[in-house]
């Protein structure tokens, strides 16, 4: 009953995007849409780094994962800790654009979905999170 439920928001949901403009990142090539989780590599996102420092990136690890390694200026804002995570996005800008990362990618996507939920504009997930992100480091 749950995956019904979830393919028939699913579905409205792109339906209603279907017509939603896309919008260029400081990376070529990779656009955003509103109301739409846009998925991305850890090299885009370095890209992205590379071209803006100031971008928001938001780590969505327990702190002890973000205390183990994290990407440079990335805010910490555990997925797992809910009611606290629903508390501090309201106090982030909506209007921005975050680039949200995990260890693997799952709990990000999550945490995307759940800002798109609450009225953020452009929300990307970090595909690999941060397992691929140090693994490219170390390349």
């Amino acid at each position: 009953m749950n995956n019904w439920l979830f393919l028939a928001f699913l579905s409205i949901g792109a339906i209603s995007c279907a017509h939603a403009q896309s919008t260029e990142t400081v990376v070529p090539g990779v656009k955003t849409t509103p109301g739409v989780v846009t998925n991305i590599s850890v090299d885009q996102l370095a890209a992205a780094l590379a071209a803006d420092s100031s971008i928001h990136v938001l780590d969505v690890r327990s702190i002890q994962e973000y205390v183990g390694g994290h990407i440079a200026n990335a805010k910490q804002i555990d997925i797992l800790q809910n009611e606290h995570f629903k508390e501090e996005i309201q106090k982030l800008d909506k209007n921005h654009t975050y680039w949200v990362y995990c260890r693997s990618g799952h709990r990000s996507l999550i945490a995307a979905d759940e800002m798109i939920r609450a009225g953020f504009t452009s929300v990307i997930n970090v595909e690999g999170g941060f397992n691929a992100w140090s693994a490219r480091k170390k390349e």
